[in-house]
């Protein structure tokens, strides 16, 4: 009996030879207010970067990066020399790497697509979460929004998450993010939060969906907002493109994927 699997699958080998400018610095005295900046790069499709052991990695236009770089970090960042190079996703640091300029690019791409991405913090691992961004009429008929409560309400939106192999193939995985919502900031707020604003835990519970209503949302009204002619297709800031197909994995019994 075939078995679906809530992953994407790449197209092709997309990550062979993911090439990126490598910007070796001397010192940083304020990590945040870097990733600040390099968020903004990303958010304007300047570069998809990451820092890293003094090195920022760079996937767009090195030469403005390295201009805004100066001029925002000021005395507190010196750059000591511009490299290229190919990360391979076999190398756990270029994996790594890798995995985190591609969130970048996707966070651009999910924003262009009418959703809020949340906070990620600098970590490279781990599910990220968007919620779609529209009018409360609208995303309740999408059924993508329930149990408002003043200013509170359940949205749903999508985990994702990428997974690298050797073979520079790749598969994104997604599933239902359902937060409760400050809806006058977009805010997920945890249970303790919401209880305090009146929205209960026995009332989140019962809204949870079943394994049918969660694949309904993800696949009928949620990838399609994420996909064109089929296929998730994330463009990095240097124009290079992955692109994912938009359907499950579907595994077949007494095949083996190589994927996974």
């Amino acid at each position: 009996m075939p078995l679906e699997i809530n992953c994407l699958p790449s197209l092709g080998a997309p990550f062979k030879d993911f090439k990126v400018h490598l910007v070796s610095v001397s010192r940083v005295h304020d990590i945040r207010a870097l990733f600040d900046t390099l968020h903004g790069l990303a958010l304007t499709g300047i570069a998809d970067c990451y820092f890293e052991r003094n090195t920022v990695f760079v996937k767009g236009d090195v030469n403005k990066v390295t201009d805004v770089l100066q001029s925002t970090m000021g005395s507190a960042f010196d750059i000591l020399s511009v490299d290229e190079a190919c990360l391979s996703p076999g190398d756990i640091r270029s994996h790594n790497i890798i995995k985190a300029v591609f969130y970048e690019a996707f966070a651009r791409h999910a924003r262009t697509c009418g959703f809020k991405v949340m906070l990620w913090n600098r970590r490279k691992r781990g599910w990220k979460r968007i919620i779609p961004v529209d009018d409360v009429e609208r995303l309740t008929k999408e059924e993508l929004l329930c149990c408002k409560k003043g200013d509170l309400a359940i949205v749903r939106g999508l985990y994702v998450m990428l997974d690298l192999f050797e073979s520079s193939e790749a598969v994104l995985w997604v599933d239902l993010y359902n937060p409760i919502v400050d809806l006058n900031n977009l805010r997920p707020l945890s249970p303790t939060e919401a209880k305090k604003l009146g929205f209960s835990l026995e009332e989140y519970q019962k809204r949870i969906p079943s394994p049918y209503v969660r694949h309904k949302l993800i696949v009928t009204r949620l990838l399609p907002k994420l996909c064109k002619n089929d296929k998730l297709t994330v463009t990095f800031a240097d124009g290079s493109v992955v692109s994912f197909f938009c359907s499950f994995m579907i595994l077949k019994e007494g095949v083996s994927n190589e994927l996974l």
